[in-house]
């Protein structure tokens, strides 16, 4: 099959046998490609990679180090840029999982749309290894609260793209397993497409061969996700300490004392609203910036934000008259806001389609 412009990147640590026989098949299956295979800094695998090194149309790029999956991807992309010339890139994990022909169906998606991010996901249902389901379920979880956007696989190292995505990808911080996540999130932010299709689910032997560790790199994939909340809980802050500053302030003010309550709601939201939209605007505390691209966005950002303060009010004010103490009901209504727009986003959330092609 004709693929002149396909370059497949392969990272590889610590690989076995599949890894050749996934080019040799490779081989077989495209004509007029390119293959890059990164030696992440294996230990006793000269033959292999000597043998690897030696198969048609693959060039082999080698870490004297392990420094992680990420870290092989981003030194594959530096390479294809210096080569001057638009590819689309397809990367596939080196342990037999990703078959020939799903690589081919991902790379002939993006080749029809020419755009994006094309992911191909597999379906979590049958026959899987505990810790892959359960790791993939909770990064779903976690990239849907945080960045609104509901995706069937977000751990699968089968993407393609093209070579004009490489500055952004060379831009992303994370040399292991959370580079991949954090992608994911940063191009939402961006708005660049993320499209799925659907590929078969394999394991071997149940994922032994898999190098992901569960506990530190699940918590790298986690952290990943979260830090891009930060603006959101640092203007959360600044809403609270500008409530008991404002209420404090006017507590033996004749005429405000009796409004102090909605008065120090009302401002706090909108000075939260501010330190919000400047960590954003400035990128500051991996804010989004994009959130700022046009008009129509950036007016329905302001007007969800003002919303959600009113429904504060209007809660803390039923607090307030229930129990009569406003500090404790201005931070229970903050609360009860805050898990409604969790739950807001959960349910609004962009669901990508999963193409079945």
């Amino acid at each position: 099959m004709e693929a002149k412009e396909l370059i497949i990147v392969i990272p590889a640590y610590e690989p076995d046998y599949l890894l050749p026989e996934l080019i040799d098949k490779l081989n077989e299956y495209f004509t007029g490609h390119q293959m890059i295979v990164i030696n992440d800094g294996s230990k006793g695998k000269d033959e292999l990679f000597e043998q690897v090194k030696n198969k048609e149309n693959v060039t082999l790029l080698t870490h004297e180090v392990n420094r992680g999956k990420g870290a092989a991807l981003k030194t594959a992309f530096a390479y294809i840029k210096t080569l001057g010339e638009s590819y689309v890139i397809v990367t596939a994990d080196s342990d037999g999982q990703h078959k020939p022909e799903d690589i081919y169906r991902v790379y002939n998606f993006y080749k029809k749309y020419n755009q994006g991010l094309v992911l191909g996901s597999r379906k979590f249902d049958g026959d899987i290894p505990a810790r892959s389901a359960f790791g993939n379920n909770c990064a779903r979880f976690l990239l849907q609260m945080c960045n609104g956007i509901r995706l069937n696989d977000t751990q699968t190292g089968l993407r393609a793209f093209g070579s004009d995505l490489i500055p952004f990808l060379l831009s992303i911080k994370g040399d292991r397993y959370e580079y991949e996540m954090d992608m994911l999130a940063l191009a939402s932010k961006r708005s660049i497409p993320i499209h799925e299709i659907a590929i078969e689910t394999i394991y071997i032997n149940n994922n032994a061969s898999s190098h992901f560790r569960p506990v530190r790199d699940f918590t790298r994939i986690c952290s990943v996700i979260l830090k891009h909340t930060l603006p959101l809980f640092i203007s959360l802050f600044f809403y609270i300490l500008g409530f008991v500053f404002l209420y404090l302030q006017f507590k033996n003010h004749e005429a405000l004392k009796e409004y102090r309550f909605g008065i120090g709601i009302v401002a706090s939201g909108i000075f939260a609203l501010f330190i919000h939209y400047v960590m954003n605007a400035l990128n500051i505390c991996n804010g989004n910036r994009y959130v700022y691209k046009n008009k129509r966005s950036c007016i329905y950002y302001i007007f969800g934000s003002l919303l959600l303060t009113e429904i504060t009010l209007g809660i803390s004010y039923m607090l307030w008259y229930l129990t009569k103490l406003s500090v404790l009901a201005f931070i229970l209504g903050i609360v009860i806001s805050f898990v409604l727009l969790i739950l807001e986003v959960y349910i609004f959330a962009l669901k990508s389609k999963l193409y079945e092609e």
